[in-house]
């Protein structure tokens, strides 16, 4: 059986605490060769002397240092200046663990569908606390994940995304600017343009704590809040569609590029708005959050 070369890219900001659990759990994936582009999101903690402290004679892991982008645009930058090279590309968060056979879970699944299109593999999440301890798991995505829920909703976590060779090079064929987040994009290019699996089996010990950059889930509260302001503000994915049709629009096939098109300029006109909002291009998981849609196209906020 080939051991195959797989390419992790993790960006870290102040993660001391967690970060060498996690790189020892991706190092010790069984069944892969790991190679581990860690990009520092310019940490004032000791983030970067452990790191390079620890693994400074394994040439498996490189870090490369930066300035403090956020963690949206310190992936992105991750994703452009890593020099690895493999069969296989994930990304990886700072503070997580994962399980022995995480990789190896992806890749079977990914070798089932060849290498002729691009594809990527998502993978439910056990939610844990700060020391590991089991709260729950991510919900599992029903409809599919496919590019009509993609412009409008991320629901392959960044952290389980495994990808092809062919999937990694279309994601770097483009550097956005309006991404929502590196996995909202690279969820809705590879599924433009091939395939996106979901596996219930979860690969990753996702932990929850004070100072996580980007959570689970987020209370009660913080929704309404969120679905308040869309009332007033067009969503942020809807920016990022538009970017997205101006990379790929004539690189889509026609059906998608309808779909997209549909969403991007239903708010041309009233006639537009209630008619997208009656027979909507796009659709979320949920549906309630399907039906709110449907308001927000009414408004013009979709």
């Amino acid at each position: 059986m080939k051991v195959h070369d797989v390419v992790i890219i993790m960006s870290v900001f102040n993660g001391e605490k967690y970060v060498v659990e996690q790189i020892d759990s991706i190092l010790c994936q069984e069944s892969a060769n790991v190679k581990l582009w860690i990009r520092d999101d310019g940490s004032t903690d000791s983030t970067v002397s452990l790191i390079g402290e620890k693994y400074a004679n394994d040439d498996r892991v490189f870090i490369q240092k930066g300035k403090n982008l956020g963690a949206c645009k310190s992936f992105i930058e991750a994703v452009f200046c890593c020099d690895f090279v493999g069969d296989y590309y994930g990304f990886s968060d700072a503070d997580d663990v994962w399980v022995i056979d995480k990789i190896k879970h992806s890749v079977d699944l990914l070798k089932k569908e060849g290498s002729d299109i691009p594809v990527a593999v998502s993978t439910r999440l056990q939610i844990v606390d700060e020391s590991l301890g089991p709260i729950g798991y991510t919900k599992v995505p029903r409809k599919g994940l496919i590019f009509k829920n993609a412009i409008v909703e991320s629901v392959a976590s960044g952290a389980s995304i495994l990808m092809n060779e062919q999937a990694f090079k279309i994601v770097r064929s483009v550097r956005p600017s309006h991404a929502v987040m590196h996995d909202a994009w690279v969820y809705l290019v590879i599924s433009a343009f091939g395939k996106f699996i979901y596996s219930e089996y979860p690969t990753i010990k996702y932990r929850q704590h004070g100072s996580n950059v980007i959570g689970a889930s987020r209370s009660l509260k913080k929704k309404i809040i969120s679905r308040f302001s869309r009332l007033s503000n067009v969503s942020p994915f809807r920016a990022q569609a538009e970017e997205f049709m101006q990379f790929f629009g004539k690189s889509l096939s026609k059906e998608n590029y309808v779909i997209l098109d549909r969403y991007c300029n239903h708010d041309s006109s009233f006639r537009r708005r209630v008619m997208f909002a009656i027979n909507p291009s796009v659709y979320f998981q949920s549906a309630k959050a399907s039906i709110y849609l449907r308001l927000l196209s009414l408004l013009g906020k979709g």
